[in-house]
């Protein structure tokens, strides 16, 4: 190095002719590279807690939107879901998913009350009786995915009706918001119905909120139909009746395999007890 006094070049600590200090390049090669250490990046702790107050704050704007989505619906169904288009999709998804959740909860509080019926009636089996009794699990899951599948299918049918009967110009996110606008009352309807059962309100009183329920289903369907403008022709009376049709056959099919699944259970959890 050149001694910063007298330009003499040096290795040493000192110069060897002015005696001048040498400058120490280790310690100015260690205080430039950490003054050039880059910053360091944040903690995934603290971009965790940033990423789960996102998820909060998107969870509360949903719920704030699905309530007043289900208020509207509730005070104004005409009115209010008329007005309903894929800007309420989600809205409408979820008032189908709730409603396809009641409907299971609905077939376990039944199929909970049959096998109590039935092992009264039969004296309670003694300690067999353990293996008559209805996992909640079993018989709820399987009747949401079956409820979920059926109300699918119907969102594509009416869907398909007004596309290819009444040539709509509707997206099928309108067609399931609206129908999900619709369906609000009956997804209560569900609800109560299964709080009927659970607390034994009695037959008569259950049957009269099972035909009102899939009375306002049928409901459902008839307005979203009538909702979306045709622009063919063809009376919308005929695109009524082929989702109703539709709708006839879902329920003898869903009801029929539901029964009789229930029952070749149970006759199998019983056979297996002799």
């Amino acid at each position: 190095m050149f001694c910063p006094n007298c330009g003499s070049n040096e290795t040493g600590k000192f110069c060897t002719k002015c005696g001048t200090p040498l400058p120490n390049l280790e310690k100015e090669t260690v205080a430039h590279s950490t003054v050039a250490q880059p910053t360091q990046p944040a903690q995934p702790e603290y971009q965790q807690q940033v990423n789960n107050n996102q998820i909060g704050g998107q969870g509360k704007q949903v719920s704030r939107q699905y309530f007043s989505f289900l208020t509207d619906s509730l005070k104004q169904p005409l009115k209010f879901s008329n007005s309903v288009n894929s800007t309420n999709f989600v809205n409408g998804l979820i008032t189908l998913i709730l409603a396809a959740v009641f409907q299971a909860l609905f077939a376990y509080g039944v199929a909970k009350q049959l096998t109590e019926f039935f092992m009264r009636g039969f004296g309670g089996f003694g300690h067999f009786g353990d293996e008559l009794k209805v996992e909640f699990f079993d018989v709820f899951i399987k009747e949401f995915f079956v409820a979920a599948l059926i109300l699918g299918i119907y969102v594509v049918v009416i869907f398909a009706a007004i596309k290819l009967v009444n040539k709509s110009e509707a997206s099928f996110q309108d067609v399931l918001a609206r129908f999900g606008s619709y369906m609000v009352v009956p997804a209560i309807g569900f609800l109560v119905m299964f709080l009927a059962v659970i607390l034994g309100l009695g037959l008569k009183f259950i049957i009269i909120l099972f035909l009102l329920t899939y009375g306002a289903v049928n409901l459902a369907f008839v307005l979203t139909t009538v909702s979306f403008k045709s622009n063919t022709k063809v009376d919308r009376y005929w695109t009524i009746f082929i989702i109703l049709a539709t709708i006839v056959i879902g329920y003898f099919i869903y009801y029929n395999s539901t029964i009789e699944e229930f029952f070749r259970g149970f006759e199998e959890r019983l056979f297996n007890l002799f």
